[in-house]
């Protein structure tokens, strides 16, 4: 049978008063009971991470954020227990009535509620006496008094164990690898390395110009087969030797993406954009548009050799001259061509323009506020390199338009022998920067990227909208050529 609902201004104040205390005592009884249940699940997976802990060094975990979630989270799951299944009027009546063996008295008067008959008045009054006797209050606090949920020494003692485990136990390494084999890994590691070190040391020593550049760095990184390694453990002698490759490493990649670098990648792409000669002049335009220093001395030494013994027509000699004609103003307009510089002085919002008046430009740097230390000097490298670049090509112009001169004479001269000496410089470059690439891919543990093509070197500088300017693709440039891995 339903109970006909009541308002709290319908039940008598003092039954009222033993209804509420009894329902605060059992919600308490509930939110003790869903405490310690939380308790328990967040001690054991406190417990658990200790055990990671101690077996695992690297794992530390926040302990103090870890008990507070923890903290927070039962009382949350208290409260959601107190709140659960809360019990009506009748049915806490019915729980002091048996507990008090009152004989139902109290639940017969919440059922007469207003009622006017005698019976019922009389049932009323009979259990508002009954609340207001001291000594039932006392009898129905120690009735309904919160008990220790079940079990409640499960959660101290999961705790107590934690506790121990952290402060007692020592810590090891469950998954540490046995110290002699990993003495011996640092070791073959060591060796491996300075193997490395010795095949780059070796690599360098094969082209006197790079052994030249680097020296200081040669002498400092020798290794001494006989050196005491006694003072350092296999680990740190692992390490040192990384260090030493690393820093050889970055040496190398100064000189790969330096200014020399960028030089020979502003002349490699000038003399691309030369044409192709015919006649006796292809050999030499082909391998100079190739930027194949090498085979274009060589090719001027057969050249020079039929100018010299007199086996060459008039007719050979014209074209000859006219071919050289060609190549040196091609070469004189690639040497006015700075239109990578441009790009990179466009790029950190310096006017293009400053790329042909060098003392105009560095001065525009030294009051642009837009540039850091580091991207002047790399605008200033990349300014020293065209200008090396343009000058290397008005060189090899200037003698040619003289070869042609002479070539019509049928002989040759000094100016051939200038040529000749500027392939060689620029094929010892050549040569110099390859075996410092192919050093510097041998080399374990650098970062092994380069910043060598213009395109790079401007991206790095700060940019400013140009309106509907587009920048260039960026160009293939001896900077960013791979070098054989280590």
């Amino acid at each position: 049978m339903s109970e006909t609902p009541r308002s709290n201004q319908q039940v008598p104040t003092e039954i009222r008063r033993m209804i509420s205390m009894v329902r605060g005592r059992m919600a308490l009884g509930r939110f003790l009971a869903g405490l310690h249940d939380c308790l328990v699940i967040g001690l054991v997976v406190v417990l658990l991470l200790v055990l990671v802990a101690k077996t695992v060094p690297d794992f530390s975990p926040n302990w103090w954020l870890i008990l507070s979630i923890m903290g927070g989270c039962s009382l949350f799951g208290g409260w959601l227990m107190a709140r659960r299944a809360r019990l009506s009027e009748s049915a806490i009546a019915a729980l002091i009535d048996e507990r008090l063996q009152l004989r139902d008295r109290i639940s017969t008067a919440l059922h007469c509620m207003g009622r006017e008959d005698p019976f019922a008045q009389a049932a009323l009054a009979d259990a508002i006496e009954i609340a207001r006797v001291p000594e039932n209050r006392v009898r129905l606090a120690r009735a309904f008094a919160p008990q220790a949920p079940g079990g409640a020494w499960v959660a101290p003692v999961i705790g107590v164990l934690a506790l121990l485990l952290w402060t007692v136990v020592p810590s090891g390494d469950l998954f540490a690898a046995d110290p002699l084999e990993a003495q011996k890994a640092a070791e073959a590691e060591r060796n491996a390395v300075e193997d490395t070190m010795r095949a780059v040391l070796e690599e360098i020593e094969e082209n006197d110009a790079l052994a030249e550049q680097l020296g200081d760095v040669t002498d400092n990184f020798a290794l001494d087969e006989g050196r005491p390694d006694g003072g350092l453990d296999p680990e740190q002698q692992r390490r040192e030797a990384l260090r030493k490759v690393s820093e050889l490493e970055q040496r190398l990649e100064e000189i790969v993406n330096g200014e020399q670098g960028k030089q020979m990648e502003a002349m490699e792409r000038a003399l691309a954009e030369m044409e192709t000669e015919s006649g006796d002049a292809r050999e030499l335009s082909e391998a100079m548009k190739q930027g194949d220093f090498s085979k274009a001395r060589e090719a001027l030494e057969e050249l020079q050799k039929k100018m010299d013994d007199g086996s060459m027509t008039e007719e050979q000699r014209k074209e000859l001259a006219e071919s050289f004609e060609k190549m040196a103003e091609q070469l004189k307009q690639a040497a006015q061509n700075k239109d990578a510089l441009e790009e990179a002085l466009r790029r950190a919002g310096l006017d293009p323009s400053l790329a042909q008046n060098q003392q105009a430009l560095e001065q525009a740097m030294k009051q642009a506020g837009d540039l850091n230390q580091q991207q002047m000097e790399q605008l200033k490298q990349m300014m020293n390199a065209q200008n090396a670049s343009s000058q290397s090509c008005q060189n090899m112009s200037d003698a040619l338009s003289q070869m042609a001169q002479q070539a019509q004479q049928g002989q040759s001269g000094q100016s051939q022998q200038e040529m000749q000496q500027m392939l060689s410089n620029a094929e010892q470059m050549q040569q110099m920067l390859m075996q410092a690439q192919a050093a510097k891919g041998q080399c374990q543990g650098g970062n092994g990227s380069g910043m060598g093509n213009p395109a790079q070197m401007a991206n790095l500088l700060p940019s400013k909208p140009q309106g509907s300017q587009q920048s260039g693709q960026p160009g293939q440039g001896f900077g960013s050529r791979p070098g054989p891995g280590g």
